[in-house]
């Protein structure tokens, strides 16, 4: 932004992600980002909360509460409610195995 450091930055998924701090638009559920941002951030500090989070959801701030759901069972269970797992596998099959092609064609480049 023009206003940066002062302001966070923008950060957006393109691809989808199942993931409950992840709206279905792609922008992040995460304080660091919104309110709690300061000068004192970096960019890549930014980025390196967003793949923490992405390893450890916050379900009590989610964007999509039913992934939340499925995320806290697959926990409690040790794993063993795979509905999360395995509804994130196939997000990873149908949006992020596109060729390179495909994605220029989605962009139009």
């Amino acid at each position: 932004p023009a206003a940066s450091p002062e302001e966070p930055p923008l950060l957006l998924f393109e691809t989808p992600v199942y993931h409950c701090n992840v709206s279905d638009s792609g922008s992040i559920c995460l304080d660091l980002l919104r309110e709690k941002w300061t000068s004192a951030f970096t960019v890549p500090k930014a980025l390196e909360a967003v793949r923490l989070l992405l390893a450890h959801p916050i379900p009590d701030d989610a964007q999509r509460q039913w992934i939340a759901e499925l995320t806290i069972s697959h926990v409690v269970s040790k794993g063993a409610d795979r509905r999360y797992a395995d509804a994130a596998a196939a997000c990873v099959r149908k949006e992020a195995a596109r060729s390179l092609s495909e994605w220029r064609a989605q962009w139009g480049c």
